[in-house]
């Protein structure tokens, strides 16, 4: 995943709390948003919007075959009914976060969009809206988030497939978006990467730490979880909350 140029997101850094628990939330391809404990929200939302995003394209493909530079009142229409669709499962997902983490940061990524289409350029920006509205976020480097192993280190685009993550060093295994919520998380306390950092940058730091791990007599460390620290850097369930594996 790439960064985006720092602007209002940046600023979101200073709603965090510090002694906030947090917890990681990634947009991913076909959920809305998976956190860093697991939880997938918003699984009914994709085949809805590739419906109608399908009628959209077809529709704007047509009048650009014709000629015609401005959109026609039936694909205003559709748009509208689009990004309604988006913005509503958006306010329920993010309500969802919020009663299921209550008292929490959520930790989101900072991310370009000039190469992301589809479900995930709306619920992204829909998403992040909803919840910097509601509850306090903090924007942090996603850069190769999904493709880095949180248990050994390793990074390599290979390391996902779709939704699917297996780690090609250490064999872990795991959906890529939670995968990703919990690189989230722990960014949210690295000192090393830093919002602004290019992810040539953050790529060298990576290759660096998982090359020190392999020197290290002990090996590459078997890590299912974050360890909470002085700031309470959390990814279990929240007290009194239930596990859910797929919540729409």
């Amino acid at each position: 995943m790439a960064r985006r140029s720092v602007g209002k997101e940046g600023h979101r850094r200073a709603q965090a709390k510090p002694r906030c628990p947090r917890v990681g939330v990634d947009v991913g391809l076909n959920v809305m948003a998976a956190t860093s404990d697991g939880r997938l929200y918003g699984a009914n939302l994709k085949p809805k919007f590739d419906a109608l995003y399908s009628k959209v394209r077809d529709l704007r493909a047509n009048r650009q075959r014709q000629g015609f530079k401005e959109n026609s009142p039936r694909l205003d229409r559709i748009e509208d009914r689009l990004t309604g669709m988006v913005k509503t499962a958006a306010g329920t997902v993010a309500n969802k976060l919020i009663k299921s983490f209550q008292g929490y940061t959520f930790v989101i990524e900072d991310l370009d969009l000039k190469g992301c289409r589809g479900q995930k350029r709306f619920a992204y920006r829909a998403l992040h809206r909803s919840l910097a509205t509601k509850a306090p976020t903090l924007a942090v480097n996603p850069a190769y988030s999904s493709q880095t192993c949180p248990s050994c280190g390793y990074v390599s685009r290979s390391n996902r497939s779709g939704v699917k993550f297996h780690c090609r060093s250490c064999g872990r295994q795991g959906h890529a978006d939670v995968v990703g919520g919990l690189n989230l998380l722990g960014r949210s306390e690295d000192k090393e990467i830093q919002l602004d950092a290019d992810p040539s940058v953050v790529r060298e730091v990576l290759r660096r730490r998982f090359a020190e791990k392999r020197r290290s007599p002990v090996g590459p460390l078997e890590v299912t979880a974050l360890v909470a620290s002085s700031r309470r850097l959390t990814v279990g369930v929240p007290h009194g909350s239930s596990t859910a594996s797929n919540v729409s």
